[in-house]
């Protein structure tokens, strides 16, 4: 009776492992035709309990005599379906818990060998092919989200294992593959109303004319347009450089002149017919608020520092600000004249000589003339309204500040917006880099006032805490506001 026993046993033992280990024929199994990552699918886990929560706990399918065979967990199987420039994906499933998910994890190694990130994601998507070919509920696939832009450049070697349940830990078929990621060079020159000007090579392919999608979004986040080119046009400055062949410019047409008020993102995308179209770069351009900008820098004679040097550095600041008129930079001019462009503008900065009561100009044709406290007293009430902001880079503009008569405060009374002078003496070269840094930041956005501390942190940064007087700074008016929007 006992050995009759046993043998019944034994039989149902052997069934048991037979149906657990059948599995259905994984050589039919093809990948869903659209593999998106669903973000709700990826996520940092640690595998203790089932898809229910119930909690996971290793026990044997049978329990008898310890000197008889009992049948074990199965071995997970898999794929790595696809390695590409946004995603790796696939699916993982062990037979004995046909409705659990699995852990997958993923190795990312380098050229060396060298494993330089692990990622761990579940197998827990549905997906019809596999639910179709009687892998339990069809939840068992996976896509994890990749950015390789965040990777030097280089070729990888992905590998993905199935982490077994009770089981051991498999690596799925397919895996590994190899993803290349391509090292690219480029520059944005200028983003203006029309059009925009750049350039953009790989070093590993240097007489190769890549293609460029420029995303263009609105302040609210909507897509304007997709502006596209093929860098190739020759531009000597980068034959020079050794950039290839030279042929490696773009210049896109746009047109943003209907948009104001409006600070619009591009995104740049480069083309190479991989499928891998990252962004190689982020610009900004700023539709008008305001429709000109008028920029001096006086030199009186011939061993003048040149006082325009900050709209040099700052050209590209400038232009991106989004102006239809950019008047200047003048090195000379009358005091009469720069008083009329002060009127009809909406920003005004001079660079020059000045004190308390007025400021110092020149021009070949004229000599010397002076903008004085009293010529700008003498304009009737609201005559600068039109002034969003006024700079006076000047010695004193400011001296004496909100209870004297300075340039700073008639400018502010006859209805200029923001008015910036100082109150003693300032060094031409630490204000220029105080010029060149407030229109940088200006033009990234930020208010008046950000853009003066922005300034003067530059000016310490770059003279090693000599401030030539910068410090004494005084400003009145709105500074809350933007040059730009």
């Amino acid at each position: 009776m006992k050995k009759k026993f046993i043998a019944v046993l034994l039989c149902i033992v052997l069934l048991l492992t037979l149906s657990v280990n059948t599995l259905a024929d994984t050589s039919t199994i093809t990948p869903d035709t659209i593999n998106t990552c669903a973000s709700s699918a990826v996520s940092e886990i640690t595998v203790t309990t089932d898809q229910n929560g119930n909690a996971l706990i290793a026990e044997p399918l049978i329990t008898i005599d310890p000197n008889i065979a009992v049948a074990t967990a199965a071995t997970p199987i898999g794929y790595l379906d696809f390695v590409t420039s946004t995603e790796i994906s696939g699916w993982a499933y062990q037979s004995d818990i046909p409705n659990s998910w699995l852990e997958v994890h993923i190795y990312i190694a380098d050229k060396d060998g060298n494993t330089v990130d692990v990622i761990a994601t579940r197998a827990d998507m549905y997906r019809s092919d596999l639910a179709s070919a009687g892998f339990g509920n069809g939840y068992h696939g996976f896509c994890h989200n990749m950015d390789w832009m965040a990777y030097v450049p280089g070729t990888y070697t992905v590998s993905a294992y199935a982490i077994g349940i009770n089981s051991s830990n498999v690596q799925l078929t397919l895996s590994p593959q190899n993803f290349t990621v391509r090292n690219v060079q480029s520059g944005i020159d200028i983003i203006t109303s029309t059009y925009i000007q750049g350039w953009i090579w790989k070093p590993d392919a240097p007489n190769e004319a890549l293609d460029v999608h420029a995303y263009v979004y609105r302040s609210n986040g909507d897509l304007y347009g997709v502006y596209t080119d093929t860098a190739d046009i020759y531009r000597n400055d980068l034959y020079n450089a050794g950039i290839g062949n030279g042929y490696h410019g773009f210049i896109i047409d746009v047109n943003f002149n209907s948009l104001l008020d409006e600070r619009l993102t591009v995104e740049f995308h480069y083309i190479d017919g991989s499928g891998y179209h990252p962004i190689f770069y982020v610009g900004f351009y700023n539709s008008p608020t305001h429709s000109s900008i008028t920029l001096y820098g006086i030199i009186h004679d011939n061993k003048d520092i040149r006082r325009s040097y900050y709209t040099d550095n700052a050209r590209i600041a400038i232009e991106n600000m989004g102006f239809s008129t950019i008047n200047g930079p003048y090195t000379g001019t009358t005091a009469s004249s720069a008083l009329n462009r002060m009127i009809n503008s909406n920003i005004w900065i001079v660079h020059t000589h000045g004190l308390q009561s007025s400021v110092l100009f020149n021009s070949s044709t004229n000599g010397e003339t002076t903008l004085t406290y009293s010529q700008i007293a003498a304009l009737p009430y609201g005559a600068l309204e039109n002034e969003l902001c006024v700079i006076y880079g000047t010695c004193y503009g400011g001296q004496g500040r909100e209870n004297a008569q300075n340039m700073v405060n008639i400018t502010k009374e006859k209805g200029a917006a923001t008015v910036i002078g100082w109150e003693d003496e300032t060094c031409v070269n630490q204000m220029n880099v105080w010029l060149e840094a407030f229109l940088v930041s200006s033009g990234q956005g930020n208010t008046i006032s950000g853009a003066i501390d922005d300034a003067l942190l530059q000016v310490r940064e770059t003279y090693q805490n000599n401030l030539g007087g910068l410090d004494e700074i005084y400003y009145v008016g709105a500074s809350a506001y933007k040059l730009i929007y």
